[in-house]
């Protein structure tokens, strides 16, 4: 996870708010028990200092929650920006009003990141439980507008996951022409919560524990991984101590060794979909990774260093 003191991927994912209004099939919402929190500005920007000075260069403000419910997510962003770091959300895209795409644009987002798994209105309504296809649809078409209007200073992103079968080359004919980026996925275990994949062929390690990114809970927990429902295994509290301490110290290092040896028992690890050798048809298609390569993360691609 650190490097001669640094992060060696230069990321943090921070969940601003484990709020959502919908209940989508592709993702565990109903398994959730942690309460709903959404991440205080002051903590936030205590997060961001230590981030930075620990080599941080890239801050995707979402996590398991729908990040435009958080009322400070723009103040967030801009603070970001100010500090000269790239930033990124993922949506559902149901709460992006005029307004807020404006206000996001006029505070620097760079990267914004789409979550729509259909191809169809009944597909969509579907799979997207407690969200409306047209009112996304406008939500995205208007944001676009507004992007194109300010100079295209955000890059637009889209990921598609198909849970009717889809097919790939109608669902890039549906979206590709309207984004900078698409990427196809097939849906994952939410580590084990779900039972979407084939569990098979175990790798000793799926590398997270070694290179992170960082992964922050609204409540300052820091957990290694993004698909920990309810934070199966904390390995700090950011209210408690300093990320690096916590990156340091003694639950940490038991999880890299437990990665390291492969003797997992007791963690979620030892039977995640994302230690399959075989992950070579996780990544259906991506027009910004055409050679789909591992070692990256999903939402920013950034190298293992």
């Amino acid at each position: 996870m650190l490097k001669d003191g640094q992060l060696i991927i230069p990321e943090a994912r921070i969940e601003t708010t484990n709020a959502c209004q919908a209940r989508c099939t592709v993702c565990a919402r109903e398994r959730m028990t942690r309460p709903l929190t959404t991440l205080c500005w002051g903590h936030f920007v205590s997060i961001i200092d230590q981030f930075q000075r620990l080599g941080g260069k890239a801050v995707s403000l979402f996590g398991f929650g729908e990040p435009l419910l958080d009322k400070g997510l723009i103040e967030k962003v801009q603070h970001c920006g100010d500090l000269g770091l790239t930033t990124y959300i993922t949506t559902n895209g149901q709460a992006l009003t005029i307004n807020k795409s404006k206000r996001l644009l006029a505070a620097g987002l760079k990267n914004i990141r789409f979550s729509i798994h259909a191809i169809s209105p009944k597909d969509y309504m579907d799979v997207h439980k407690g969200l409306d296809w047209l009112t996304v649809w406008r939500n995205l078409a208007n944001f676009l507008y507004q992007n194109k209007k300010d100079g295209h200073p955000c890059k637009v992103h889209l990921s598609v996951i198909p849970m009717h079968e889809e097919r790939v080359i109608d669902i890039r004919r549906t979206w590709e022409k309207y984004v900078d980026f698409l990427e196809v996925w097939r849906p994952h275990n939410w580590g084990g919560a779900k039972s979407f994949r084939a569990v098979f062929n175990h790798k000793t390690t799926c590398g997270r524990p070694f290179n992170g990114p960082l992964q922050i809970q609204a409540d300052g927990n820091v957990i290694p991984c993004c698909f920990l429902t309810n934070g199966e295994v904390i390995l700090g509290n950011t209210y408690e101590k300093t990320i690096k301490d916590i990156l340091l110290d003694e639950p940490y290092h038991r999880l890299q060794e437990a990665h390291r040896t492969g003797n997992l028992k007791g963690y979620p690890c030892e039977n995640c979909d994302q230690r399959n050798e075989d992950q070579g048809n996780i990544l259906l298609y991506s027009s910004r990774d055409p050679e789909k390569k591992t070692g990256v993360t999903s939402s920013c691609k950034l190298p293992v260093t």
